[in-house]
């Protein structure tokens, strides 16, 4: 299981913008925008979180996402 290590990466696990986005209560274009940018405002790193942990994602690398994970792909494109 390959590490996520974007926000692209993010993502990409989870199936698309538009699944993301309905797990997390935001809309598809909102997730695009965040990919493009490289970064995921804080505000919305616990329902990630929360969404991350359903059983949909059990056993997956997307069940995996931690604060640590989401600030560190943050980080990583210097928006943290």
């Amino acid at each position: 299981m390959a590490e996520i290590k974007t926000v692209s990466d993010l993502v990409s696990a989870w199936g698309k913008p538009s699944l993301m986005a309905h797990a997390i209560g935001v809309s598809a274009g909102t997730v695009r925008q965040w990919k493009l940018r490289g970064a995921i405002p804080a505000a919305n790193w616990a329902s990630i979180i929360k969404a991350a942990r359903s059983e949909t994602f059990a056993g997956s690398k997307v069940a995996q996402i931690t604060v640590d994970t989401l600030h560190r792909i943050n980080t990583a494109n210097g928006a943290a």
